[in-house]
């Protein structure tokens, strides 16, 4: 029987698998090209943009902390310990997330990043409220300190540190008092020496001072009376001064006088401060160390700069901060004439110095360089203190 020819295949039959190895060829191109594409552009804006939100969140606490700093009334201590809790409860939220995160990889929320987010915001609040006090204070290069008690409502001035030159001899020689202390006078160095003597005759002594902050003005006896109020000193025949503004005798806004060293040092405690030392108050009159006579430079006294016995006077002190032309570069007031003030320095342990004379001293007394002792039981009319404090 003869076998049926088998016909021979058509070209076209084959057309099929050649077809479909070019399209497996270039699918492949296709996907390798949009592999390469990802990996050039990155992750997906979704994984991307949580660093914004991140910088979102750390502005939006830096803005919100150099408000509340420039605020009235800003603890700083609680303000630290909020951001520090706010951190800690995001880095907490962040550690559970981590977790939570490799259990749940295809999770879109992811906690880690959250909590970055609420540690970026609490540091920036604490950064943004430091700035917003050192604004507020005026005290840009200085660290800003949570606000104290100021039962006296002392206007404290801050006294930048630095070192300066005690370099006249009437802050070094030994006293040679005119009147034993305790004999109802001051007992009045003499004629100070000026302060810009040559050094070479006058090579003084240098002295390096931390800042600290200063009562503008005298303690008064307004400012008396409150601790008298609250139980800690005791009551005073209160002075009364002259008040230029109303032309008579007041008494608020005098200096306090008739006051010992160790009742000024009571009030200092309940104020919230202490009694200057020497080198300290020398410092502060001499606007933070210059080299100059006077607290306002080195043009001679007058009575439009200071009290003092030369025809200007009342017989009697005035009210604080009367002369303003005689301040301080800082602001400080009446840091010589109007009354003499107490320091904490001892002068050989029976004596205690005062600086800065008084409404009955004369001209030559009103350099600052002027000093003089008193017993620290004793009392005068003309004798008064100011309070220092650290920042």
């Amino acid at each position: 029987m003869a076998q049926r020819a088998t016909p021979p295949a058509h070209p076209e039959a084959q057309a099929p698998a050649a077809d479909t190895s070019v399209e497996l060829h270039e699918h492949i191109r296709k996907l390798t090209a949009e592999v390469e594409a990802l990996r050039l552009a990155g992750p997906p804006w979704e994984d991307r943009r949580w660093p914004g939100l991140l910088v979102g969140f750390s502005l939006l606490g830096a803005g919100v902390g150099f408000a509340s700093g420039l605020s009235a009334q800003v603890d700083l201590t609680e303000r630290l310990l909020l951001g520090v809790l706010t951190f800690m409860a995001g880095a907490l939220v962040g550690y559970v997330g981590l977790r939570w995160r490799r259990a749940h990889a295809a999770a879109r929320i992811d906690p880690l990043r959250v909590g970055a987010g609420v540690g970026g915001f609490s540091v920036f609040l604490i950064a943004g409220a430091w700035v917003g006090i050192a604004a507020r204070d005026g005290q840009w290069l200085a660290v800003a300190v949570p606000t104290r008690p100021n039962p006296a409502a002392i206007d404290w001035v801050p006294i930048p540190g630095g070192t300066f030159r005690m370099a006249v001899d009437a802050e070094k020689v030994p006293f040679v008092p005119l009147a034993e202390p305790g004999s109802g006078e001051p007992t009045v160095q003499g004629e100070a020496q000026s302060v810009l003597e040559p050094e070479d005759e006058d090579p003084g002594y240098t002295v390096t001072l931390p800042a600290f902050e200063m009562g503008r003005t005298e303690v008064t006896n307004a400012q008396w009376k409150a601790c008298v109020a609250a139980g800690m000193c005791p009551e005073l025949a209160y002075a009364r001064c002259w008040d230029q503004r109303s032309k008579s005798m007041v008494e608020a806004d005098c200096p306090v006088v008739d006051v010992s060293w160790h009742e000024a040092s009571v009030f200092a405690a309940w104020a919230g401060g202490r009694l200057p030392t020497e080198p300290e108050w020398a410092y502060a009159a001499r606007s933070a160390g210059r080299e100059q006579a006077f607290p306002w430079g080195n043009e001679a006294a007058t009575c439009a700069r200071t009290v003092f016995e030369d025809g200007c006077g009342k017989g009697a002190a005035w009210t604080v901060c009367s002369k303003r032309a005689g301040d301080t570069a800082q602001g400080l007031c009446d840091m010589t004439g109007n009354v003499w003030e107490l320091t904490a320095d001892w002068h050989e342990d029976y004596a205690r110095v005062i600086r800065g004379s008084g409404w009955s001293s004369g001209p030559r007394f009103v350099e600052i360089a002027v000093r003089d002792i008193w017993y620290p039981e004793d009392r005068h009319p003309t004798l008064g203190f100011r309070l220092v404090r650290r920042p």
